[in-house]
């Protein structure tokens, strides 16, 4: 949060093995910025892959990318 903008929208990108597989936001308010606060997102998972990650380091199957949210449409 050291780098975020209060109200604006982040885009949080999640990676398999270097390959896209989904996509959500995040946004933090100014009273949140000022406590450092820290943020949840939640991508899906397969019945399967809850059985096989639950408990398990994969910080070498995922990979996460952020940045500021641009809405295309407003250009």
């Amino acid at each position: 949060t050291d780098l975020a903008v209060a109200d604006k929208a982040y885009e949080v990108e999640l990676y398999e093995k270097g390959k896209f597989r989904s996509a959500t936001s995040v946004s933090w308010s100014q009273p949140e910025l000022n406590v450092k606060k820290e943020k949840m997102v939640g991508f899906p998972l397969s019945y399967e892959e809850r059985q096989a990650y639950f408990g398990e380091d994969i910080s070498h199957i995922f990979s996460v990318k952020v940045f500021e949210w641009k809405d295309l449409r407003s250009d």
